[in-house]
């Protein structure tokens, strides 16, 4: 289960830069969209992003069978936490890296593809009212976007603070991080009735 959560948790920035490059090249490349965006290349950019997702959960096991001196079966009956499984130092060096990485990446495929978006819907539009409806939608994806990226954050502040802080503590701030990080960017929002 947890498994699945780590690799479910890794896809959902990478599906937001996906949902960035797809939305610049409708905007840019118009009448090349039908071309670049189509059932080929959309199964190909989900197989690459479950590939990478599923490699980094891969390399955890790896390391966790190999470096890990604990027996598998003394995991059976754990708390079911990243934390509580993954303990060595070297398990917290893989996810900051893997995390910066990710959030490096990700930001500017975010960050590019809407400047993009804005410089040319405001050289499109003849119409200035026009013009900032669209950019106000479009800033207001990038914010959306760019909040649900945070949340690849989360597991560094919460392992940042381990050992730090009182296990109470901890559950208030683990709780605060899922409902401001986790939910809330998901919320689904009609960018268009907010610019208005």
């Amino acid at each position: 289960m947890l498994t699945l959560t780590i690799i479910t948790t890794v896809i959902s920035p990478f599906n937001l830069a996906l949902m960035s490059l797809e939305r610049y090249v409708a905007v840019c490349f118009p009448l090349r969209y039908a071309n670049i965006v189509n059932a080929t290349s959309t199964y190909g950019a989900i197989a690459v992003v479950w590939a990478v997702s599923f490699a980094n959960m891969l390399v955890r096991v790896l390391m966790l069978m190999v470096l890990d001196p604990r027996p598998l079966g003394q995991f059976i009956g754990m708390i079911c936490s990243k934390e509580a499984i993954f303990q060595l130092k070297i398990f917290s060096e893989f996810e900051s890296g893997f995390v910066c990485a990710e959030f490096v990446s990700v930001g500017m495929i975010i960050i590019c593809s809407y400047v993009g978006v804005i410089i040319t819907a405001k050289s499109a539009s003849t119409d200035k009212a026009s013009a900032n409806k669209a950019r106000k939608t479009v800033l207001l994806h990038m914010i959306q976007l760019c909040l649900n990226l945070c949340s690849t954050l989360v597991t560094t502040i919460q392992a940042g603070l381990s050992g730090k802080v009182d296990r109470r503590t901890i559950i208030d701030i683990r709780f605060a991080l899922f409902v401001c990080l986790i939910n809330l960017p998901r919320l689904a929002v009609s960018p268009t009735r907010l610019s208005d």
